[in-house]
């Protein structure tokens, strides 16, 4: 199978996940089916055959969770689902949802503007300087003289 078939086959079962659910069962049913028999053969009951077939099967319900993680993207998939329970546990508490909103717009918001002021202070303009494009940087230069400080910033 190309691999762009089988992106194309995981893209289109991210969104119908159920569609191969009961397809699924049957192959899981049938590999059951035939460990049962074949330790019924061996000479067990069909009911220790029953238990041993799913043992040695292994987890049923993992076994279908590795299928389905093989058939689909899983990370996406994931997110998906997230995204149905939230907007389920929202629309069952509206209240919180709308307290929880607005906690995150008040707190974004405070974060922007003290961010805003302290960049302006702090970061571009030197506080109480009338023109900081004279300003200084007393230390050594290779030729002797002065460099201004609006052309170390440029250096770095």
């Amino acid at each position: 199978m190309s691999s762009w078939r089988r992106f194309f086959l995981r893209l289109a079962n991210l969104f119908r996940p159920a569609r191969a659910e009961p397809d699924l069962a049957r192959e899981v049913a049938s590999h059951l089916t035939l460990l049962e028999d074949d330790f019924e053969r061996r000479g067990m009951t069909p009911e220790d055959a029953r238990l041993a077939a799913r043992r040695a099967f292994g987890g049923v319900e993992q076994a279908k969770d590795r299928h389905r993680d093989a058939r689909s993207f899983v990370w996406l998939d994931d997110v998906r689902r997230d995204v149905r329970h939230s907007g389920r546990l929202l629309r069952r508490n509206p209240v919180f949802a709308m307290t929880a909103a607005l906690s995150l717009a008040i707190a974004i918001g405070a974060d922007t503007a003290i961010f805003t002021v302290a960049n302006a202070l702090l970061f571009h303009v030197p506080a109480g300087v009338a023109d900081p494009t004279r300003l200084v940087d007393i230390g050594f230069s290779h030729d002797g003289g002065a460099i201004p400080i609006s052309q170390l910033s440029r250096r770095a």
